[in-house]
């Protein structure tokens, strides 16, 4: 009887769940149509022409990204490039195709990371496991960052396949694959300091020189004018929040006055994370992806920046 009603109740909750998604679905298949122009893809898209265009070490000149905002459309929503190089790297493939049909194959790659993350980490049966499929698409942050193209959800994928990897005692693979953190530093930077807080030394040593390769590879690519560029857009970046849409009320940061206070506050999250990881290391399947998402609650911003 009692098998049966969790069934039942299983059951009822997907339903209601998966249409709670639908709405959500319905959204990001009409943006897909139209609306491309005021999405994060569509800056990840101009970042990429930019560099192709006017040259790597132009990529956070102004002059340089009006002239390729115009040439894709008047429309296209304007905000400095703040992006890392390595996206913008990572977005030139998509820059040989249409706008709509880039970003209908972005979003496929990120909904099928997501999809991945559930398979991997989703914890119980079959019906639990549906049950957070459908759970998954249903908040609106969520629902957000794939309308929007937000390269989050990329990152959640590797993500997975890092505690996939350590689960099966591959530690420098793991590492390897948190290089992924190069895309969007922000919310994942935590990650590889709860590893090595809870003795993963291998695969935060082998994420430190796949960080340590990329970073000599993009300065040779955008050279010291550019990096220097990007240093500036940023430092920009924090002391004009509003020109990039941050929204302080998810920015933990934003409650915290001075070096000391902050200092603090960030040995508090480390201490927290440390204890995450190790739970992750005994054997939970959940608690890996944990310190992304609190890192993400410290700096979560409109733009991606």
């Amino acid at each position: 009887m009692n098998r049966n009603w969790r069934r039942s109740s299983l059951a009822l909750a997907f339903v209601v769940l998966a249409c709670a998604a639908v709405p959500n679905f319905r959204k990001w298949f009409e943006l897909a149509r139209s609306g491309l122009m005021r999405l994060d893809y569509a800056l990840y898209y101009a970042s990429a022409l930019q560099g192709l265009q006017a040259g790597w070490h132009k990529l956070y000149d102004l002059e340089a990204q009006r002239a390729v905002f115009e040439r894709i459309s008047p429309d296209l929503w304007w905000f400095p490039n703040v992006y890392t190089p390595v996206l913008s790297l990572v977005m030139v493939p998509f820059t040989r195709l249409p706008l709509q049909a880039g970003y209908v194959l972005w979003s496929a790659l990120l909904l099928s990371s997501l999809l991945l993350c559930w398979y991997w980490l989703a914890p119980g049966d079959r019906p639990l496991r549906g049950v957070q499929l459908a759970m998954l698409f249903v908040p609106y942050p969520v629902a957000l960052g794939l309308w929007l193209g937000q390269v989050v959800a990329l990152q959640m994928g590797a993500i997975a396949l890092c505690w996939l990897l350590l689960r099966r005692g591959r530690e420098r693979a793991a590492g390897a694959v948190l290089a992924v953190i190069a895309l969007k530093p922000q919310g994942l930077f935590l990650v590889p300091f709860a590893l090595l807080a809870a003795g993963k030394r291998a695969t935060f040593a082998a994420w430190a020189i796949c960080m340590a390769a990329i970073g000599a590879c993009v300065l040779a690519l955008i050279g010291l004018d550019g990096a220097a560029a990007y240093a500036q857009r940023l430092l920009y970046a924090h002391a004009h929040p509003d020109e990039f849409w941050v929204a302080w009320s998810y920015t933990l940061m934003r409650r915290f006055e001075g070096a000391t206070r902050i200092a603090v506050q960030l040995a508090r999250m480390l201490r927290a994370h440390r204890a995450v990881a190790t739970s992750e290391v005994r054997g939970g399947a959940v608690p890996l992806t944990a310190p992304s998402r609190h890192a993400r609650s410290s700096h979560t911003t409109c733009r991606d920046c």
